[in-house]
């Protein structure tokens, strides 16, 4: 507040009010100094609102200064003829009830305060309806349904003289908490992608009239819950063998990495990158690998893995080739786990023309046998193979050797780089005799 205040303190009472001049100027500084409120905003509804049923609620922003306002209703535009006319203190609103016939409405707003009144606002204008719509009735997804997909369809019936609807979704049946708040015309169907896995929804309509209609928007239905199914599993990462690796055993394993909520899994086995030449499909494997046996020497192989879940599958996973050895080099890998490095004796030792060398690999590796005579000279060199981690047994015929004393080594070089030993070596003897 400001101004100029005159004030003076003394002793006594006055007995006569006419006689108080000092009083009264005091009285009369304070009034000036009170500054006249602006007038208010107005709020809502807003201008030219259309579909207003059974009541509304006039608002506006309040103003400095105001001690109070003056709210005028009418029936026209130049307010002749006026239907409310109410002067309101301490709020900035007013309800007005029972407004069911069809027609337009006019409202402003002054502000007041001893001082004086602000300008009225500029005038808003609103029209009523005689009826709500109906809310519809909602289809799908029913009430407290379980398992439903992450992409809804929500669908509901329809209503005559609805031109549009209003579709929320919320993660509670709160209105502070919505997904969605959309509005759908001139159909009774919607899509929503995307929504979180395992979760429990809710979702609810209106009713919009079309437009120039004289009903207004019905009320919102019930809320309906949905619970979304749990997530699919997580494409499989294939392990090994890696991809177009050549040299493989005929007996063999594949294996791939966990996927997420996989419960299990399906490996396809063709001679064709499109499948279309299935040679083996066994699903149910609750394992992350699967052991193959007798496959066709120097043949090529693509594979792929699926995993399931009882939400869904996670969709097939890339594919990998792999080559088989040839048939000559005689290669299988036969049961157990091989916890360590290890080359056993070859036998029949000593041997006439075949033998048979067995070794075992704890880690996928590129593994060499070398056979050197006596003198340290190299004899023969087996082509490198690629093999996951197993027992191995190679049978070898047609070396070219004389008899006499051999050496064979095995250097098995970790595919792993993270292993903490990178290179597996070991060297036995042999006795060749013809």
């Amino acid at each position: 507040m400001s101004g100029v205040f005159i004030w003076e303190l003394g002793a006594g009472v006055l007995s006569n009010s006419g006689s108080q001049p000092l009083i009264n100027s005091i009285k009369s500084a304070i009034k000036d100094s009170i500054t006249i409120p602006a007038a208010p905003q107005l709020f809502s509804p807003l201008n030219k609102s259309q579909g207003i049923f059974d009541s509304v609620t006039l608002s506006w922003f309040p103003v400095e200064f105001a001690d109070s306002y003056r709210i005028q209703l009418a029936g026209d535009s130049l307010f002749t003829g006026i239907l409310l006319d109410s002067t309101i203190s301490n709020s900035t609103s007013v309800s007005i009830h029972n407004i069911n016939t069809p027609r337009k409405y006019f409202w402003h707003v002054c502000a007041i305060n001893d001082s004086g009144k602000s300008e009225f606002t500029s005038t808003r204008e609103f029209s009523t309806a005689e009826a709500q719509l109906n809310y519809p009735l909602l289809i799908t997804p029913q009430n407290n349904s379980k398992k439903v997909s992450n992409n809804v369809t929500f669908k509901w019936s329809q209503i005559t003289d609805a031109g549009s609807y209003e579709l929320q979704i919320a993660n509670s049946p709160n209105i502070c908490d919505l997904v969605l708040d959309t509005i759908i015309v001139n159909d009774t169907s919607f899509i929503k992608q995307g929504l979180e896995y395992s979760k429990a929804f809710y979702w609810r309509l209106r009713s919009i009239p079309k437009k120039n209609s004289t009903l207004a928007a019905g009320n919102f239905s019930e809320w309906y819950s949905f619970t979304t199914i749990g997530s699919p599993p997580s494409v499989p990462v294939l392990s090994s063998p890696t991809d177009d690796v050549k040299n493989i055993s005929v007996n063999t394993v594949l294996r791939w990495k966990a996927s997420s909520y996989a419960e299990k899994y399906e490996v396809r086995i063709s001679t064709d990158s499109s499948f279309t030449q299935i040679i083996i499909d066994t699903a149910g494997i609750v394992n992350t690998y699967l052991q193959i046996k007798n496959m066709s020497p120097a043949a090529t192989y693509y594979w792929s893995v699926i995993a399931f879940n009882e939400d869904g599958s996670s969709g097939w996973s890339e594919t990998r080739k792999f080559t088989i050895a040839g048939s000559n080099d005689k290669l299988s890998q036969i049961d157990g786990e091989a916890v360590e490095f290890e080359l056993f004796q070859n036998y029949p030792n000593p041997f006439n023309a075949n033998t048979v060398i067995r070794f075992g690999l704890p880690d996928e590796c590129n593994v060499q046998i070398i056979i050197i005579d006596i003198l340290g000279k190299y004899k023969n060199v087996v082509q490198e193979l690629r093999l996951d981690a197993g027992i191995y047994e190679i049978q070898l015929n047609g070396l070219g050797l004389a008899s006499g004393v051999y050496f064979y080594t095995i250097v098995a070089g970790v595919i792993d780089q993270a292993a903490e030993q990178k290179v597996y070596m070991q060297t036995k003897k042999m006795i060749m005799i013809k």
